[in-house]
């Protein structure tokens, strides 16, 4: 997903600056390819298919054209049976990956990742610079975040598309409205109080993210907002794509709402966040307290009962528990900073 994608491309500034003139392939979906565009660290952007999935015969020849390339490393950060197919095609000298039951035979170096952070950093970016370490070693002085290269053409042309939309006088509020899916997604009733606080501030003018499949939730979700919020709230345009996204909020303020690959975008090109974490998510994996600059809530935080079974629950259920009021003081105080 876009968040992986993101730490993955760390691994390549990191690499970087340990030998400049590394030659870097960089396989991934290619539905993320758009967030590592014009990354100036990979030298080859080599796309995985969707249809290689059901498409045996297509993978088979995608498997064949890594035979030839001579690789001296290969990282599995993936750590999937494609990847690892990937991995033992290239052929490589050295093949690092995560430990699993499956790939110890295959795979020269094997990481196991930490379960809780060690080095105030992010766990999910903690492990995935922990597979650099049997290259560039453990002392290695490692960049930690991950970046986003637009060009200057798409900095002035989105700056263009949304001058008549936002007002220089009020701060710019992208707002994340849904997840990825269902299960990411605050409920609508939720998100519309959310929206309230931001969108009651004449200081403020707020533009929505979402897939053009989730037009209804988006719909309902507004129809619950008061009329003085939603005056401030752009309905009829928004981001049309995954690239599109990226050029509108290098002009925004600050992204707020459901964390997924919005947020991690976000942080990747230095604006502030405020994410609302789905209890099924490890809130340690993608946040880090070290900062201010980025903030989160996760129903953990208020009602640490509901994650003291094993038992798995129903994610629609703990969502319902979390309520706007948890947070508000902390996404108000937020709003208030922002410069």
């Amino acid at each position: 997903m876009i968040g992986d994608v993101l730490t993955s491309g760390l691994l390549c500034e990191n690499l970087k600056r340990w030998n400049p003139d590394v030659c870097i392939h960089f396989v991934a979906n290619d539905f993320t390819l758009a967030v590592v565009q014009n990354n100036p660290n990979i030298d080859q952007l080599i796309e995985f298919k969707s249809s290689y999935q059901s498409d045996y015969i297509s993978f088979y020849r995608f498997l064949n054209g890594f035979k030839n390339e001579h690789y001296d490393y290969v990282i599995d950060v993936y750590g999937k049976i494609e990847s690892t197919l990937i991995t033992i095609f290239s052929k490589a000298k050295i093949k690092i990956g995560y430990a699993k039951s499956f790939n110890q035979f295959f795979y020269t170096k094997t990481i196991k990742p930490h379960k809780e952070a060690k080095n105030n950093l992010p766990l999910a970016i903690e492990n995935r610079l922990r597979l650099l370490e049997p290259i560039v070693g453990t002392t290695f002085d490692f960049v930690h975040q991950p970046k986003i290269y637009l060009s200057k053409e798409e900095i002035e042309t989105s700056k263009a598309e949304l001058k008549p939309l936002l007002s220089k006088k009020k701060k710019r509020i992208m707002v994340a409205i849904t997840g990825s899916q269902d299960s990411k997604t605050y409920p609508m009733a939720y998100m519309a109080r959310v929206l309230e606080v931001i969108g009651s501030s004449q200081k403020n003018s707020i533009v929505l993210n979402y897939l053009p499949k989730q037009q209804q939730w988006v719909e309902d979700c507004l129809s619950l907002v008061c009329d003085e919020a939603r005056a401030n709230i752009i309905e009829d345009k928004y981001p049309n794509s995954l690239r599109n996204y990226m050029q509108w909020v290098v002009h925004c303020d600050a992204v707020i709402g459901n964390e997924g690959g919005t947020i991690n975008m976000a942080k990747a090109l230095s604006k502030p966040t405020f994410a609302i974490f789905s209890p099924q998510i490890n809130f340690d994996a993608w946040h880090s307290p070290k900062t201010t600059m980025h903030q989160a809530v996760h129903l953990k935080t208020y009602c640490p009962k509901y994650f003291q079974t094993d038992q798995k629950q129903d994610i629609k259920t703990l969502y319902k528990k979390f309520l706007p009021n948890f947070f508000i003081p902390q996404l108000k105080n937020f709003l208030s900073e922002l410069k």
